[in-house]
């Protein structure tokens, strides 16, 4: 209101502003927990801020591929940043998951919570590492904890933790595994099935290139060095193949209005040839690697084409494809994030006919049956062992207090405070 302080809105999740001084660009920044700007006199001196009743808050579910409403797990013990609780393991019993969560205020780590609603348990990781990763991944087996070491930009450093569930705790110090990783996409998606099955490996992408590294450092290997763009390694069940999508180097992953030329390739884990196992074009922007998987028994890889419609398993030594099912003749036009049971038996997938308004969904192979589990963006989940379950985080409004409050800032009172 005087011209000489500028209001600048917050460029991240937090409620809030900074006061900028236009004179020498001092900064104050003003909290307003859970409340947003609505209006301002026309002379600049009040502003109005809405705190709502409700909140988003991140629930951890589990849900039955059978169908019925999905339980929801940890509430109101345990919070979720949900950015990090997509990655989630389930025990070998299925009757618990361990995921990262915050007890309370400030209780932060890996929890095991059960399915039954017994008592969480914190698993004690014993190195300030853990906190300090960019990410965190168990390995399949919950034998170890890969550490990205890094931040937003730059390179990253490997390392892992070994850990005992059974005892939830660290169970050694951590090993360097790689050093300088450059990773050309950043983001948890991409890393999900970075572990061999048996936790003794990782596969990881590093200038576009595929390579694998055991979980002790000693053995690093480069799998693929080509002109093109490779990622998202993904291991088959049992271990012994790696597979990947190829792009161009000018095509993009981020334009949804013009087709990415996609193939998805497969190389042994130990080194090798590489070979084309499917190869068409997708919508970009449509998470364009989680629309293929490995085939349960690892002869075969499952893929959507977005042309047909058509999901089909292309078998990765002789044979010819084979038809799973027609999702556009049941009214899918778009799909993503494609996991089988560990039986075999249950195809999951987010699908719907509009790219903006994906749900989970399950069909059953052996009954030529597609049903809708959850009427909610479940992006990454996963099965339990037994095939039982699917576990997932999401984001729902909760009511957390009796009703909206709308709050009023003098602006004149508040930069006499800031010039003191």
């Amino acid at each position: 209101s005087d011209g000489k302080w500028v209001l600048v809105s917050s460029s991240d999740d937090d409620y809030g502003f900074n006061f900028v001084r236009i004179a020498d660009g001092r900064k104050v920044w003003l909290n307003t927990p859970g409340a947003g700007l609505i209006l301002q006199s026309p002379q600049g001196k009040k502003l109005l801020f809405y705190q709502s009743s409700y909140e988003y808050k991140e629930a951890l579910k589990v849900i039955s591929p059978e169908g019925g409403p999905p339980a929801e797990l940890g509430w109101p013990n345990l919070t979720f940043d949900l950015w990090w609780a997509g990655h989630q393991l389930w025990t070998e019993n299925s009757r618990s998951i361990i995921v990262e969560g915050t007890r309370g205020k400030d209780q932060w780590g890996f929890w095991d919570v059960p399915l039954d609603g017994k008592a969480l348990t914190l698993l004690m990781i014993d190195t300030p590492m853990c906190r300090d990763a960019y990410m965190r991944l168990f390995s399949p087996d919950g034998s170890k904890l890969l550490l990205f070491m890094g931040g937003i930009q730059g390179d990253w450093d490997l390392w892992t933790v070994p850990v005992s569930l059974a005892q939830m705790k660290s169970t050694g110090l951590p090993v360097k595994t790689f050093e300088g990783m450059a990773p050309p996409v950043r983001g948890v998606g991409q890393f999900l099935d970075t572990w061999s099955p048996d936790g003794s490996k990782i596969a990881f992408v590093h200038n576009w290139d595929i390579w694998t590294a055991t979980a002790d450092g000693k053995q690093v290997l480069q799998l693929t060095k080509t002109d093109e763009r490779d990622g998202w390694p993904m291991w088959s069940p049992d271990g012994t193949m790696i597979a990947f999508f190829t792009q161009p180097t000018d095509s993009t992953m981020v334009d949804a209005n013009r087709p990415t030329y996609l193939k998805i390739r497969v190389v042994p884990a130990a080194g090798g040839v590489v070979k084309t196992i499917i190869d068409h074009s997708v919508q970009a922007g449509l998470s364009l690697p989680c629309r293929w998987t490995w085939f349960p028994d690892g002869k075969e890889l499952t893929s959507f084409s977005q042309d047909t419609g058509i999901v089909t398993n292309f078998p990765i030594v002789g044979g010819n494809p084979r038809t799973v099912v027609s999702l556009k003749d049941l009214g899918i036009v778009f799909v993503s994030w494609m996991r089988w049971s560990p039986d075999g038996r249950l195809l999951a997938f987010q699908g719907g006919a509009e790219r903006r308004n994906m749900k989970l969904y399950v069909y059953q192979t052996d009954g030529a049956k597609l049903q809708q589990l959850a009427d909610e963006s479940v992006a990454p989940y996963y099965w339990s062992p037994d095939s039982k379950w699917i576990s997932y985080n999401t984001e729902q409004l909760v009511k957390v207090r009796p009703e909206g409050i709308i709050w009023e800032m003098d602006v004149d009172d508040a930069v006499a405070k800031l010039e003191k």
